[in-house]
């Protein structure tokens, strides 16, 4: 397995986007096609300090990460600020890298892959702190992200400004960088 950037334009990025609704696209938690990912990937692409890598395992990608730097203005940002209380919006937003999607597909799990993802982003960031959003309910990523040292900033998160009813309740993460 290797690590390559994630930009949009490459085959590295069609795999990544392949990897992506290969993951979620019988889920309720991610985007509605594959049109609408690829979009949102490439959007995301365009923000200030935009990192984002695949991996790649026999031609195909096994995984995905990207964040980049969260702003006011970015609808994460001003949804997060919007929930925390006012010196933890501060303490977590005010220089922070949105660490957007971590993704490996099934048969790649629980083989370093989102290891290896998550510390090479973060290896060229250069924010004071971090955030991310989970499922209140995955143990799996809440155990993985509690072992790189995340801490739980505030639960439940709702999913979207109007959500689903079943929509699952999201947990905010942070990590001092």
């Amino acid at each position: 397995m290797y690590l390559v950037p994630l930009v949009p334009g490459t085959d590295a990025f069609e795999r990544a986007v392949d990897c992506y609704w290969d993951i979620y696209a019988y889920s309720s938690r991610g985007r509605p096609d594959r049109a609408t990912a690829a979009a949102t990937f490439a959007r995301h692409a365009d923000f200030p300090g935009y990192r984002g890598l695949v991996a790649v395992e026999g031609g195909s990608a096994v995984g995905y990460a990207y964040g980049y730097g969260s702003r006011p203005g970015q609808y994460y940002h001003d949804r997060l600020r919007a929930a925390l209380e006012a010196d933890a919006a501060e303490r977590w937003l005010a220089d922070c890298f949105e660490f957007v999607e971590l993704g490996v597909a099934p048969r790649a799990r629980r083989e370093g892959v989102g290891s290896r993802l998550h510390d090479a982003v973060f290896a060229g960031v250069d924010y004071e702190t971090s955030v991310l959003t989970t499922g209140v309910e995955n143990a799996p990523a809440r155990r993985f992200y509690a072992r790189k040292g995340w801490e739980l900033v505030h639960e439940p998160f709702p999913p979207g400004e109007d959500p689903e009813p079943d929509a699952p309740a999201l947990a905010v993460l942070g990590r001092e960088l």
